[in-house]
């Protein structure tokens, strides 16, 4: 009696899940015929026509191994997905590894607000704009909506180091920006990047023993109108722009690590009480990438006296002066020399490679073959190419030219530098891709990675006070934390401590791509409160792509 009543039960279950499909077929028939005579015709009958499709197709696409629901083969089913653990515990652990001081730093800075008009103390703000940055978010209006759960503000209470009873509205940390002297961020920098270098993490990524630096300028505000009286002014075709100017010192690697050293503004000076003779001379005089690079390398060295340094530079700085600093510093540079750049030095460097032809090393692959060649050492005297206000005194070099040629598209390419490495056979290959061409990372890796993937470059978030600068510097201090989320393995050690992945897998290869992490890291951030993990015996690598 109990066998046949369990098989009705389940007789009448089955039967009852195929009634279901075929109500739900009728339903979806009845609305597509319907549709088909509404007033719009046959554009409507159409849209019906190939909703019925995708109604079908979804339905056959839908998978069981019921025998009497589904008439065909049973498709295979999906692989489960390795589930991991919330994404704020993976980016908590990573700071704290990397980045364990940063909250003090924070807590430090000069605040410029009255005491007695202070609710919240200075870290709290900055990191409120860190993870507005951290997780991509677009506008200061959309970050105020997202933090608005208690999650939220308990994890930002955990990072930061406090506990909140509730979160500072984004205006306040917009006032407080705007307040700020930039120099503060500035230190906070340079803070972060003693304590990677003194606690041995980028020792992998020096090249001939030295940190490679690359310096290059950029651009992240523009106006119509004057925006402050340190703008920047350009005018084309009797229309004038105004923009504010960075020149940037990036430390960088083969892996595509890239972290920030030091960082210029390029500013014009204040013209208040001066005429307007005087006004269009300082017009005329404005600040620019040259002096601006002449303050940083002299800060660099004053705020890092022993660290050894090889300089990666375009061509704007093929002049003496550079050279003699590097040379006086004991930095080693690589400096990229264009085809119409010093045509006195280029002349002599063609003549020393014909004489001597045997500095000359080829590498083929399937796809091209690469060309070096390269001189003895070089005096030059810099007057020769126009210089006239650098000392007649000869500087020593030497000058490498690189020519790709591609078998299938039949083009080529060139390239020369000027360097204070001495080249030969065995080490032409590390010095041209190690080392010179590591310089287009600060273009690739930083720059292109500000602007287009996420943190919004040339998007002000604040044109009030420093605004613009104190944002500026703060997503330099995102990108280093981001720089650590992507290359480390600290965030599968965390998250997915029991999956088997190569051995030198990214924390990228959990997300896909720095969209799906920035989105994800919003989510658990908003709805996962931080749980504080031992990670003391947690060894993190850090690799390459």
């Amino acid at each position: 009696m109990w066998k046949s009543e369990l098989s009705m039960c389940q007789w009448w279950a089955e039967t009852s899940l195929l009634y279901a499909e075929q109500q739900s077929e009728r339903e979806d028939e009845r609305y597509l015929h319907t549709s088909s005579h509404s007033r719009r015709g046959g554009i409507m009958g159409k849209r019906a026509s190939a909703h019925k499709k995708d109604l079908k197709r979804n339905r056959r696409h839908e998978r069981t191994n019921h025998p009497h629901v589904c008439n065909h083969k049973p498709g295979r089913k999906q692989k489960p997905k390795e589930s991991h653990g919330p994404v704020s515990h993976g980016y908590f652990g990573i700071i704290e590894r990397y980045f364990g001081r940063l909250k003090y730093f924070l807590k430090n800075v000069a605040d410029p607000r009255k005491d007695w008009m202070t609710t919240y103390p200075p870290e709290v703000l900055l990191w409120q704009a860190l993870f507005m940055f951290q997780t991509h978010i677009e506008s200061r209006r959309q970050f105020e909506r997202d933090k608005a759960t208690d999650a939220f503000r308990a994890n930002l209470g955990i990072i930061s180091g406090n506990r909140l009873e509730h979160i500072a509205h984004i205006d306040t940390v917009n006032y407080f920006m705007a307040n700020l002297n930039p120099e503060e961020l500035q230190k906070v920098i340079r803070k972060n990047i003693r304590d990677l270098i003194r606690s041995k993490v980028l020792d992998d990524f020096r090249f001939d023993g030295n940190f490679l630096v690359a310096v290059d300028g950029v651009c992240f505000a523009t106006f119509k109108h004057p925006h402050c009286e340190y703008c920047l002014r350009r005018t084309t075709d009797g229309v004038t722009t105004y923009f504010h100017y960075a020149l940037v010192a990036m430390l960088v690697s083969p892996t595509g690590l890239v972290l920030p050293i030091e960082i210029e503004f390029i500013e014009n000076t204040p013209d208040k009480g001066k005429t307007l003779s005087e006004k269009d001379d300082e017009f005329k005089k404005q600040d620019c990438e040259l002096k601006a690079f002449y303050r940083l390398v002299g800060r660099l060295k004053e705020k890092f006296p022993r660290l050894p340094v090889t300089l990666l530079l375009d061509g704007l700085y093929a002049n003496r002066n550079v050279i003699s600093i590097c040379d006086k510093n004991n930095w080693n540079y690589f400096i990229s020399l264009q085809k119409d750049s010093l045509p006195a030095f280029q002349k002599a460097v063609a003549s020393n490679l014909k004489k001597h032809q045997e500095n000359t090393w080829q590498h083929r692959t399937e796809d091209c073959c690469r060309t070096f060649r390269w001189t003895t050492v070089l005096r030059h005297d810099f007057q020769k190419d126009s210089q006239k206000k650098c000392s007649p005194q000869p500087l020593l070099m030497f000058a490498i030219e690189e020519t790709e040629d591609f078998f299938k598209t039949k083009t080529k390419r060139k390239f020369a530098y000027i360097t204070n490495h001495r080249p030969s056979r065995e080490n032409i290959m590390e010095l041209i891709h190690e080392g010179a061409r590591q310089r287009w990372k600060i273009e690739n890796e930083t720059f292109n990675t500000l602007k287009n993937h996420g943190m919004e470059l040339q998007h002000s978030y604040g044109n009030k006070g420093y605004g613009l600068q104190n944002y500026f510097l703060v997503r330099f201090i995102a990108l280093s934390i981001e720089q650590f989320l992507t290359f480390s393995n600290g965030m599968i050690k965390i998250l997915s401590p029991n999956t088997i992945l190569p051995s030198r897998e990214k924390g990228i290869s959990l997300f896909g791509s720095l969209k799906q992490m920035a989105k994800r890291l919003l989510e658990s951030l908003r709805n996962d409160i931080i749980e504080i993990i031992d990670l003391s015996n947690v060894r993190f690598s850090i690799f390459s792509g």
